[in-house]
């Protein structure tokens, strides 16, 4: 009677945390790189923080703001670019298990791109797909592969071009991402 007893009411623990899923918490997130290529002539360096809210048990909406920049000396002289990126997402998360969650994407990526003093404004529309797996109730790893991109660029002084991209080099900034979630 005992072990019936503690089924159901394990049960109906784990009935109401379903239904409830992650409603009303927050999360942090973040992605940061670096790297050089060409024996240190090139580098690059990007951080890409994100912040938000669950509107719905298995829905979340957020904002990420962050920075990407490198240098170039492969021509002999130093070309510095810098591009600041606002970010706006929502996610649908499926459960595979407890701890391991399916996700997909859907984010608005404005960005402001300075090459060498050339200025421009890229806007676009992305979508794509993810991974989640918790360590604790508290932190996740995340991994996330781009779907379909679209984007166009406006140069400062200069036409407008629009891009289209279907692949595995999509996402957050281009290409396979991992990162580190915090849910509170």
């Amino acid at each position: 009677m005992k072990k019936v007893l503690l089924a159901v009411m394990a049960l109906t623990a784990f009935a109401g945390n379903a239904q409830d899923g992650f409603k009303g918490k927050w999360f942090f997130m973040g992605q940061a790189g670096y790297g050089t290529t060409n024996d240190g002539k090139t580098t690059s360096y990007s951080i890409l923080p994100a912040v938000g809210t669950f509107v719905a048990p298995t829905t979340a909406v957020g904002l990420a703001i962050g920075y990407v920049g490198g240098n170039d000396e492969t021509s002999g002289t130093k070309v510095e670019s810098s591009m600041v990126v606002v970010q706006p997402l929502a996610r649908k998360y499926w459960g595979v298990t407890d701890n391991f969650l399916l996700f997909g994407q859907a984010s608005v990526p404005l960005s402001f791109l300075d090459v060498a003093g050339a200025k421009a404004t890229n806007y676009g529309v992305e979508v794509g797909a993810g991974i989640d797996y918790f360590l604790s109730s508290n932190w996740s790893i995340e991994a996330q592969f781009g779907v379909a991109g679209w984007q166009s660029s406006k140069p400062k002084n200069g036409d407008a071009t629009s891009d289209f991209n279907i692949g595995i080099n999509s996402g957050l900034l281009d290409g396979v991402k991992f990162g580190i979630k915090y849910i509170f």
